[in-house]
C-alpha cells in the first residue's frame, strides 16, 4: 500500500464537560497523527468563513479517495481509554454528492497488539451534501476478522473508504457517559432491541437473562448457567466472570426469536440473516426461544451461552468453527448427561466417522458433524498428553493462532493430522469396546 504522510493534531484535549477531542486538525504535524494508505489525496485546509456548523472551525481535512483506501492514526487514544466513552462523534460533509447518491465509509478501531487480525467498525452512509454531525455508539460497533476484541483492547483508529469521492472531516471526539461500561452493550440495550419496553432482566454474577417468556423461571435457568460456568472453569482455569455480563435472550415464541435478528443487524448497520437453527449466537449475544417440554432449562440455551463465553474469554470467532461447536456441544452433552458415545457408535460401526479434515472446519461446521467435533474435544480434554496442548491452543490469543487443523497439529500437537486422527480413533474404538463389556 502507498503510505502518505498526514498532518493532524496529535494530542487529545478536553473540549467541554468530559468529552475528549481526539483530533481537530488545527495544529501539529500531519505525520505526528498518522498516515494514508492506498489511492488517496489528503490535505489540511481552512474552514470557509460561511460554514456555520457546531464543531467545525479552524482547519479541517479534505480527503479525495480514488478507490479502497484508509486514514490510520499512528497510535491509540493518548489521554483517555475508549472504555471511558459511549460514542465516537465527528463532523463531515460530502460537497460533491449527487442528488440521489450515497457516500459510504467506515470508522474503525484496530486491536492494539494484532491490528492485522482484529478490528471493530461502524458504517456511515452520507446521503446529503451539507455538514452533519455523526455520532457512532461504541456498544454497536461490530467486530470483524478472525479474533474477537473489546474496546479495552483497541489501539489505532481511522477511516476506511471503499469507493471514489471527496469528503471533508473535522473535530473527531470521544463522547463520555456516566453509566457503568459505557462502551459496552447493557442488558437494557438488548432488551430494547428484543422486546421494546417489554421483557424482564435477571442479573447474575456471570450472566444476565433477558426474556418475555411468562413460563420461564429465570432463577432456575440462572442456577444451571452457573453450573455450566463452573464446568468450563474446571477445564480452563483462566476463565473469569465476564464483565459486563453475557446476556442470554429467551423469546416466548419462535417467531419473536426469528424476527429479532434483522433488528439486531440494523443496530450494527449490517445484514444479519435469519438463523434456521433453534439457537444462535451473534458475536457474544446468545438467543433462543422457550419450549414447554424443556421447562426453564433448554439444552440449546447452554450451548449458545458457551459460544458467547468462549468468544469473550478466548477471542474465538463465533463463525461455527470446529473448536467453538465442539466445545459447545461437549459441554451441552456433559450438562444434559447425553450419552455421546452411543451417538457416535453407529458412525464407527458403519465406518462413516469423518476425517479430521472434514470434522475440523474453520467456518460453519455442518450440524451433522457436531457430535464428532464434541467427541474429538472430549478426547483432547481427557488425554494426559493432549489436554495441556489443547488448552494452550484455546488460551493462545496471539496473532499466530490458527484453527486450521494442519496448523494446529504442527504448532500445538507436534504431530501430523493423520497421526492425531489415528490416536483419536484408536481411543474412541477402545472406549466403545469397554462399554460393551
Amino acid at each position: 500500500m502507498l503510505a502518505i504522510a498526514l498532518c493532524c493534531s496529535g494530542t487529545s484535549t478536553e473540549l467541554s464537560g468530559q468529552d475528549i477531542v481526539i483530533c481537530n486538525f488545527d495544529s501539529g504535524s500531519l505525520s505526528e497523527w498518522g498516515s494514508a494508505h492506498g489511492p488517496v489525496e489528503v490535505s489540511r485546509i481552512e474552514v470557509p468563513s460561511d460554514v456555520r456548523h457546531e464543531g467545525v472551525s479552524g482547519r479541517m481535512i479534505e480527503v479525495v479517495s480514488r478507490g479502497p483506501c484508509a486514514l490510520i492514526s499512528n497510535n491509540g487514544l493518548e489521554q483517555t481509554p475508549y472504555t471511558d466513552g459511549s460514542a465516537i462523534r465527528f463532523r463531515a460533509c460530502v460537497p460533491d454528492l449527487e442528488a440521489d447518491g450515497t457516500f459510504v465509509f467506515e470508522f474503525r478501531a484496530w486491536h492494539e497488539e494484532m491490528p492485522t487480525r482484529a478490528h471493530m467498525l461502524s458504517k456511515i452512509e452520507v446521503a446529503e451534501r451539507g455538514w452533519k454531525t455523526y455520532e457512532l455508539p461504541l456498544p454497536w460497533f461490530r467486530p470483524q476478522s478472525d479474533n474477537w476484541m473489546q474496546w479495552e483492547e483497541a489501539g489505532q483508529y481511522g477511516f476506511m473508504f471503499r469507493g471514489s469521492g471527496r469528503i471533508l472531516i473535522d473535530n473527531v471526539e470521544l463522547v463520555d457517559a456516566t453509566r457503568e461500561f459505557p462502551s459496552e452493550r447493557s442488558p437494557e440495550d438488548l432488551r430494547a432491541v428484543a422486546f421494546g419496553e417489554g421483557g424482564s432482566i435477571l442479573r447474575g454474577d456471570h450472566f444476565s437473562i433477558i426474556s418475555d417468556a411468562e413460563q420461564l423461571e429465570p432463577d432456575v435457568l440462572m442456577g444451571q448457567l452457573v453450573i455450566l460456568f463452573e464446568m468450563i472453569k474446571e477445564d480452563f482455569p483462566d476463565v473469569e466472570s465476564p464483565a459486563p455480563t453475557i446476556c442470554l435472550i429467551v423469546f416466548e415464541t419462535e417467531q419473536g426469536y426469528r424476527e429479532f435478528w434483522p433488528r439486531l443487524g440494523e443496530m450494527y448497520k449490517a445484514t444479519v440473516p435469519v438463523p434456521q437453527s433453534s439457537g444462535y449466537t451473534l458475536f457474544d449475544i446468545p438467543a433462543s426461544f422457550y419450549l414447554e417440554q424443556y421447562e426453564s432449562v433448554r439444552p440449546v440455551y447452554l450451548h449458545e451461552v458457551t459460544h458467547a463465553l468462549l468468544t469473550r474469554t478466548f477471542g474465538l470467532a463465533g463463525n461455527g468453527n470446529w473448536v467453538q461447536e465442539g466445545l459447545a456441544s461437549h459441554y451441552q452433552t456433559r450438562w444434559s448427561e447425553q450419552d455421546l458415545f452411543e451417538l457416535i457408535r453407529p458412525l464407527v460401526e458403519q465406518d462413516s466417522l469423518g476425517s479430521l479434515e472434514e470434522i475440523c472446519a474453520i467456518e460453519q461446521l455442518p450440524l451433522n458433524r457436531y457430535g464428532e467435533a464434541a467427541m474429538l474435544v472430549r478426547w483432547l480434554l481427557q488425554d494426559e498428553k493432549r489436554r495441556p496442548q489443547f488448552i494452550e491452543l484455546i488460551s493462545d490469543q496471539s496473532p499466530a493462532r490458527s484453527l486450521e487443523i494442519a496448523d494446529v497439529c504442527r504448532g500445538y500437537f507436534e504431530v501430523s493430522v493423520a497421526e492425531l486422527e489415528s490416536e483419536w480413533k484408536a481411543w474412541l474404538i477402545l472406549e466403545l469396546e469397554k462399554r460393551e463389556k
